[in-house]
């Protein structure tokens, strides 16, 4: 399996909603041909940045559908959350996603799983994807803890070609790919990027993506170039950015991003969409989404 195309920045497309909190269709493909005008590699779609827990399976079809059209039209890597609370529906969604031709699949695993529950829900997507990959999505501080030697074995799964890694212990990474030395890898933290791509990771894929894509193409192209200051330069940068949005809340500042940036309302259902930011705050942010909107020019500038 021609794992070559695994790598670069993918953004994990938020899912706009209608008023009634259905999937606006048209806000989405505007996020999309956005991102790809900044230069990104490709999206993941139906994440959790994408409210995939909160849309219906036709709804994420039905998204799947879009981003893999669009995503054919433009050259650009497609990867489809699939995860879901139940085998069935994680199942049905491989099957639709691989049926349309999406690049791979990826799913969380299934919380409040044992070893075993994990290892056969892993292998039925594995068997519902036929010839199409499969990412596991690492992320204990959502979902569980996946002890090294476990995730070793999920790795030997047929189809299964890497991970999206949105943890800081790049220790743990490390040892992963000393022992599988071919596997994707994309980092999944934001605030992480270089540090991964500095432990192995071959891309990103991060919420933020939605509101900066630029920035992370830059910081990629900076570190593929060996340009470490500059990668770190941005870094910072996104660091300073991020205090805010963490001490006010990371759900509600990024939907505030993303309407300065978009004019889109909302983008998070309930129970995410919790509207606590006061006035001040969102200043707060805005005047921090400015700044670094000036770094990402100053560099931008500086590398051509």
């Amino acid at each position: 399996m021609d794992k070559s195309k695994f790598n670069g920045i993918l953004v994990p497309v938020i899912s706009p909603l209608t008023p009634d909190g259905g999937v606006d269709f048209k806000a989405f493909e505007k996020v999309v041909r956005y991102v790809f005008e900044k230069g990104v590699d490709g999206l993941y779609v139906c994440g959790g940045t994408g409210d995939a827990n909160y849309l219906r399976l036709e709804e994420r079809k039905q998204l799947a559908e879009l981003a893999c059209r669009l995503c054919r039209e433009n050259g650009k890597l497609c990867i489809v959350h699939t995860g879901a609370r139940s085998t069935r529906d994680a199942v049905e969604l491989v099957k639709h996603a691989s049926s349309i031709g999406v690049d791979a699949v990826s799913s969380m695993p299934v919380i409040k799983s044992n070893r075993i529950q994990r290892k056969n829900y892993y292998e039925a997507l594995a068997e519902a994807a036929g010839n199409t990959p499969l990412l596991i999505y690492y992320i204990p501080g959502v979902t569980l803890d996946i002890p090294l030697d476990e995730m070793l074995d999920l790795l030997e799964i047929k189809n299964v070609i890497g991970l999206k890694f949105s943890d800081a212990n790049f220790f743990y990474l490390k040892r992963l790919l000393i022992n599988k030395p071919d596997i994707v890898v994309y980092n999944g933290c934001d605030e992480l990027l270089v540090y991964g791509l500095l432990g192995g990771a071959g891309g990103g894929i991060g919420m933020n993506y939605n509101v900066f894509p630029e920035l992370f193409v830059l910081i990629y192209k900076c570190f593929k170039e060996g340009d470490i200051a500059n990668a770190m330069k941005l870094q910072d940068a996104l660091s300073a950015f991020l205090d805010p949005v963490f001490r006010y809340g990371l759900w509600e500042s990024v939907e505030h991003t993303v309407k300065l940036r978009f004019g889109i309302e909302n983008c998070f259902r309930e129970p995410n969409a919790v509207h606590v930011m006061n006035d001040g705050q969102k200043a707060e942010v805005a005047e921090a989404m400015k700044t670094l909107d000036g770094v990402i020019a100053e560099v931008a500038a500086a590398k051509k």
